[in-house]
């Protein structure tokens, strides 16, 4: 059965989420998981800015400002993976950035799913939600 965009959304965000519980849960993964992880972020990021925020920033000038805003926290998420791409493996700097990316990569998923999510379902036509995940799988 075909998936509504959201649904597609909050599909990676548990993926990625279950990825950084298995660290949480037991630190020494984190150098064969955190490659996996930045990666998918990065992408999910991407896919999502170029299909799900472009639809919604459309619907109104209010919604147009949420998306900013939703832009804002990618770039941060973003600059924090940076950050971490130029710190040693495995170091206590490592793991204090990657727990500070994963604090504002959890608020960023909760506010979007709490929140974002649940007004696009309604301001969004539902065939153009299927659209959407269409476009947002070919990426």
């Amino acid at each position: 059965m075909p998936q509504t965009i959201t649904q597609q959304l909050v599909r990676d965000h548990n993926a990625v989420m279950r990825e950084i519980a298995a660290v949480r849960a037991n630190p020494r993964l984190t150098t064969r998981l955190y490659p996996s992880i930045a990666d998918a972020i990065r992408r999910h990021s991407a896919a999502e800015e170029a299909t799900f925020y472009q639809a919604l920033g459309g619907v109104s000038a209010p919604d147009a400002a949420v998306v900013a805003t939703l832009e804002m926290g990618h770039r941060k998420i973003g600059a924090a993976l940076d950050a971490l791409g130029r710190t040693p493996y495995g170091s206590p700097q490592f793991m204090m950035g990657f727990w500070q990316m994963a604090a504002l990569l959890g608020a960023h998923i909760r506010y979007e799913e709490s929140t974002v999510f649940p007004h696009a379902e309604r301001v969004l036509p539902r065939a153009r939600q299927y659209a959407l995940a269409r476009r947002y799988d070919a990426r």
